[in-house]
């Protein structure tokens, strides 16, 4: 038998925008293979759900966290203390005691920085020892001024234990006769007369001398059986001659780094060992976030805000980007996708020459020139299936912000779409207001900078899990300029499998993708790993026509030369016009569609603002296959 013992550290949490406008609720997976929605604390699924404590051990489990200066070994020990004692407070099933020893500060200072944090009713929960006995579901913190009386090793670890016992008296409601330390110091201090779960941190070892680290870890876990779990810290700078012995000596190891990259701090944490039960490989970035303060007043700058303050979390503390390693294994493990469907692009020409669309719960690519209307071409798909299959499409960008990218929604929902034809930009924008509290649409910008691509991962899958959450509707997901990684993200650039990673947890969640990217000098042949993960790549070139081989193609396609009445009066007015000249036209072509169908094939792609003076009746994007 053993038990499962949850930490909640790292929680994950998304920003929703109902009636009652921007919060902060607690994440979850989405309902599919996992099992049903399965809420998200970072920390514990490292240890695949938690900490396995087996019940016959007689001892306390022993878990050692190391790391250099300044990595988050102390931070850690402390919110996991906390945040056990914290999660007790709600259990009818056992109630929590975590216990805080610090040999290098004071009890107050050690407070003082846990409260800083903005912990939850942080008052009734972290207490200084002697100030009260221990209340259930506490975290009472002992100070090196509780032990200024052993100054030697030895004495230290007597009066550590002394301290222990009598707390975990307290806690586990032994008779006030035995609260003097008697005995030698391994005799454990009984059976326990309750089924507190009590947690003891020890920070640290480092005054201890490194040959007798390992022995004093042993001493006091055999000292304190009443205690189910036994967290020490030590620092790595430690000799490597006792260093390892601590290693051995205990259960779970957690090992906690820092490095610095082109002068941005990077922390890390990874699970080197845990000898009850499987844990997530590899390293993991680790960040503490001081507390968040939040406006108040709910208007349209405070929404934004809010979808800007990732990870949409009020407390600081620890948290938690696990690997892009570790979202790609949870996908491998899934039944394969089925077969995919052809969406609707919007424009019905070019659905004809996609043999229907393009793929859903696939990756598209849109790769070309500069002003060859790509963007517009994915917006204009995003939008059609909110508009006209009531789906849900989230925008990724790289470049424009939120307002730029709302702009030139509203203004092709405007062109393409006659319901929104009269709307004034008002009215259009109160529409995707509407969309985006219903969880219907997100623009989620990302701003330059030294971002990690763990933290852009998490901040993807985060809109993705509350979207699909929300509605269950099939979710398309616009990249929009790709090619802006190296310059304003180094640090994405920089990961081989960034954008490949991307590609298949979006293909894994179902999410139906399109990427865009301008194709010139400076960019990799392969922009950053995305062709060879495409299964519809799409080319966008500019190319110059004389003018009558244009009207030809067009003419052959939509028969102008039929036409009749005013509209054939407007055709020969352009055509007399332009006669004799040449124009340049953006080219689309088909360089890849998976599933065997044959590629080659090309169309004008042409943007009209002004229908009046051109071959067209509408303004909006428009389509015609070339011969």
């Amino acid at each position: 038998m053993s038990t499962i013992l949850q930490t909640h550290v790292g929680r994950a949490f998304w920003c929703t925008l109902g009636g009652r406008g921007p919060m902060f609720e607690p994440a979850t997976f989405p309902s599919s293979s996992d099992g049903g929605p399965q809420g998200i604390a970072w920390f514990d699924l490292l240890f695949e759900g938690g900490i396995r404590l087996p019940e016959a051990e007689g001892r306390p489990v022993i878990m050692l966290i190391t790391g250099p200066p300044g990595s988050g070994k102390t931070t850690l020990a402390l919110e996991l203390c906390y945040r056990i004692a914290r999660a007790g407070r709600d259990s009818d099933k056992q109630k929590r005691y975590s216990l805080f020893f610090s040999t290098d500060s004071e009890a107050k200072r050690v407070i003082e920085s846990a409260k800083a944090f903005g912990f939850a009713d942080a008052d009734e929960h972290i207490l200084e020892f002697q100030n009260r006995d221990p209340d259930v579901s506490s975290l009472t913190v002992c100070g090196r001024e509780h032990f200024e009386d052993w100054a030697t090793t030895e004495s230290l670890l007597h009066g550590l234990i002394a301290v222990m016992r009598e707390l975990l008296w307290r806690v586990l409601k032994l008779p006030r006769e035995i609260t003097k330390v008697k005995g030698p110091l391994t005799s454990p201090i009984g059976d326990g007369a309750t089924d507190a779960l009590t947690v003891i941190a020890v920070d640290n070892l480092n005054s201890v001398p490194a040959g007798q680290q390992d022995a004093f870890l042993r001493r006091i876990s055999e000292a304190v059986p009443g205690a189910r779990l036994l967290v020490c810290i030590a620092e790595a700078s430690s000799p490597r001659r006792g260093f390892r012995g601590l290693e051995y000596a205990a259960d779970i190891w957690v090992k906690v780094d820092c490095s610095s990259l082109e002068g941005y701090h990077i922390r890390t944490i990874e699970i080197m060992k845990a000898r009850y039960q499987g844990t997530v490989w590899g390293a993991h970035q680790l960040k503490i976030y001081p507390r968040q303060q939040l406006p108040r007043t709910i208007n349209a700058q405070v929404t934004g805000i809010m979808r800007r303050a990732h990870p949409y979390r009020t407390e600081g503390g620890i948290f938690i980007y696990p690997s892009i390693h570790y979202h790609l294994s949870r996908y491998k493990r899934r039944a394969p996708a089925p077969v995919a469907k052809p969406s609707a692009t919007g424009l019905k020409a070019l659905d004809e020459l996609l043999y229907g669309g393009l793929p859903t719960a696939r990756c598209s690519a849109f790769i070309g020139d500069r002003g060859g209307h790509k963007s517009h071409l994915g917006y204009l798909h995003v939008l059609h299936r909110l508009v006209m299959d009531n789906e849900a499409g989230l925008v990724i960008s790289l470049r424009d912000d939120e307002q730029l990218t709302r702009r030139a929604m509203g203004r092709i929902m405007k062109q393409e779409f006659p319901q929104f034809a009269r709307h004034s930009d008002q009215k259009l924008s109160a529409q995707l207001d509407s969309w985006e509290r219903d969880d219907q649409l997100e623009v989620l910008y990302f701003h330059p900078g030294y971002i990690t691509p763990n933290e852009f991962f998490h901040r993807v899958l985060m809109s993705i899990y509350r979207m699909k959450a929300a509605r269950d509707k099939p979710l398309t997901a616009l990249f929009n300029s790709i090619d802006q990684l190296a310059a304003r993200f180094p640090l994405c650039a920089r990961e081989d499998i960034f954008v490949p990673g991307i590609v298949e947890a979006l293909s894994g969640e179902g999410v139906t993708s399109l990427f865009i990217a301008v194709d010139e000098g400076g960019q990799p042949m392969e922009q950053y790993g995305l062709l060879p993960m495409a299964d519809v790549i799409l080319g966008f070139r500019r190319q110059r026509f004389r003018y009558t081989d244009y009207f030809g193609h067009l003419d052959r396609k939509w028969k102008l030369s039929s036409a009749k009445g005013k509209r054939q009066k407007q055709i020969e007015w352009v055509r007399q016009a332009n006669a004799d000249k040449e124009i340049d036209e953006v080219v689309l072509q088909v360089l890849r569609f998976a599933g065997g169908q044959r590629a080659g094939r090309r169309g004008i792609l042409e943007l009209v603002d002004k229908p009046e003076d051109t071959l067209y009746e509408k303004a909006g994007l428009h389509f015609t296959e070339l011969a």
